[in-house]
């Protein structure tokens, strides 16, 4: 190639080489955050679907039923305030194992909570 001294053959291959263990990293650590921001929005919607279930149903059977429908291995905790008209306090816990490859093992399981109140109907 003229006009490109001879000891710069490669170079560009060797800097891209270089650079593509840290971008796939970054990346890898991108979509562990959206999986675990993914796994909170499902913790909260849990803790909403329970809180309903226990406000229309006084055996909170339908609540845990509803928690594992939202999220597998969601450990679902209810608070009954009284009768009709009182409120009903849902709070879900789920351990997040964070299981993407390589970056998995560098990121430490994350604990998610979610806290729902509503209002008791019969």
């Amino acid at each position: 190639m003229p006009g490109r001294p001879r000891g710069e053959h490669g170079q560009a291959t060797l800097e891209f080489a270089m650079v593509l263990p840290v971008v796939v990293l970054a990346v890898l650590l991108v979509f562990q955050v959206l999986v675990v921001a993914d796994h909170a929005l499902l913790v909260q919607h849990a803790a909403r679907e329970a809180a309903r279930a226990a406000s229309v149903d006084p055996t909170g059977a339908d609540a845990r039923a509803a928690v594992a429908r939202v999220i597998p291995g969601a450990r679902l905790v209810v608070v009954r305030h009284g009768g009709v008209g009182a409120n009903v306090e849902a709070h879900v816990s789920f351990i997040d194992p964070t299981s993407l490859p390589i970056v998995g093992p560098l990121v430490p399981s994350v604990s998610l909570d979610a806290t729902t109140v509503m209002r008791i109907e019969r």
